[in-house]
């Protein structure tokens, strides 16, 4: 089953169009503070209310899923499992479509110093990862074990909105504590090290080198950037 464009097409433009949905709220809402940042402030303020949707939803998607097969997922020990048709495919997409949208808005204002290198990478590398599962329609577990680390992604996002004014509230001390723990546990413990562990599993008993490759890759780009991005999060 091929990748279904006009789907990716149409979570982009959900995603575009929260984005700028975000913008206007923000400017009337929120106008004493918002109309004073710079554009690129703007753009950043826009992305993260985009980042603190997609998740959400995708946690809210996921983790049942994990929690439903829970025993498969740890004894899995290949790369099988289809997505086309699945409850994994509807996360898929709406992944796809955020990582592809955001990615408009990080090229737009485009600073090197601020991450932004790192971001592209993550997002060239999930854009292109998510598309290759949904049309070779395989990899059900990689999948849905890899969405887990999105957990900590509204939690980062409400970081954010309170690191310029809000920093000795306790909610914040309260949010950067679930930070620390959730990296932990999903991007650190799940991701690099349970993944990892499966990947080891895998490449040993089933590993097929021109279908597994990709996302062996895909894992590691991801398992690196988990560690390198630590370490903001644990100030």
């Amino acid at each position: 089953m091929a990748l279904d464009a006009q789907r990716v097409g149409v979570c982009v433009l959900l995603f575009q169009a929260l984005f700028w949905v975000a913008h206007l709220i923000s400017k009337s809402v929120f106008a004493d503070k918002y109309v004073k940042l710079s554009p690129c402030d703007r753009n950043q303020w826009c992305q993260f209310v985009c980042s603190f949707v997609k998740g959400t939803v995708i946690s809210v998607l996921c983790f049942p899923i994990a929690f439903r097969n829970a025993e498969q997922c740890w004894a899995a020990d290949s790369l099988d499992g289809a997505v086309n048709g699945t409850d994994m495919e509807l996360p898929l997409y709406v992944f796809l479509g955020y990582a592809l949208s955001d990615l408009l808005s990080i090229v737009a204002y485009f600073r090197r110093g601020k991450g932004d290198t790192a971001m592209v990478v993550h997002h060239v590398a999930t854009a292109s990862i998510w598309s290759y599962l949904l049309a070779i329609d395989f990899g059900y577990t990689f999948a849905n074990v890899a969405c887990l680390v999105e957990c900590t992604t509204p939690l980062l996002a409400v970081r954010w909105f309170m690191a310029s004014s809000l920093k000795t509230h306790p909610f914040y001390v309260f949010n950067g504590l679930m930070i620390l723990i959730g990296w932990w546990a999903l991007r650190i413990g799940v991701y690099v090290g349970f993944f990892g562990w499966k990947v080891h599993v895998i490449y040993i008993s089933s590993f097929q080198p021109s279908r597994d490759l990709p996302v062996f890759v895909a894992w590691l780009v991801g398992a690196v950037l988990q560690i390198l991005w630590w370490v903001p999060p644990s100030r």
